[in-house]
């Protein structure tokens, strides 16, 4: 299986996201999964910001069966430009337990997942009909969350070991369960996935 890196146009301007393809063969269009990056730990190690993360377990299980996968990096991460500003603390000592911040890092994730979005209304190889999204970790909360602040969108949504705060914050018992309730109007199934 081979793997395309491609760039798209992000909400900010100048700014540019690097999705990593992986396609079934024939010209499709193919059913397609978006799947979403979690975070790099406890933020502190920025070398993990450069790192692109496409898990070709997750590719070639999809691609096995038909799909096409998209793995998209949100602005500041992999070899997508702008500055990784996913709920950071100021003082560049990892990730914050504040749930402004926290919240605010979210919101600046939705609007690369819009990006992407608009970016697969262009694509002829994709079936608009038969779009998942997916995501592992904070991608995993993403997932569920924008399936329901864009009803209509995606016809289910995966989660694997989804929050967007890890229990190391005390506050994630305030900021986890209000993203995922934005998952609720999405009407799709969901499928989560949390394990040891």
């Amino acid at each position: 299986m081979k793997l395309q890196k491609s760039f798209i146009p992000s909400s900010e301007p100048g700014v540019a996201l690097e999705i990593v393809t992986a396609k079934p063969s024939g010209e499709g269009p193919h059913p397609t999964i978006v799947f979403h990056h979690g975070s790099t730990g406890n933020g502190r190690n920025k070398s993990l910001y450069t790192r692109t993360v496409a898990p070709a377990v997750m590719a070639n299980y999809f691609v096995e069966r038909g799909w096409m996968a998209l793995f998209p990096q949100r602005r500041g991460r992999g070899r997508s430009g702008g500055i990784y500003g996913v709920g950071l603390n100021s003082d560049g000592s990892g990730y914050s337990c504040d749930v402004e911040i926290a919240i605010a890092g979210f919101e600046r994730a939705v609007e690369d997942v819009d990006a992407v979005v608009d970016h697969l209304h262009g694509r002829t190889d994709v079936d608009k009909e038969r779009l998942l999204i997916g995501g592992v970790s904070r991608g995993g909360i993403l997932a569920i969350a924008y399936a329901g602040m864009r009803p209509n969108t995606f016809r289910g949504s995966i989660n694997f070991n989804g929050g967007w705060l890890g229990r190391g914050c005390p506050n994630h018992e305030i900021v986890n369960p209000q993203l995922f309730e934005r998952g609720a109007p999405a009407g799709v199934k969901t499928l989560w996935l949390h394990g040891s």
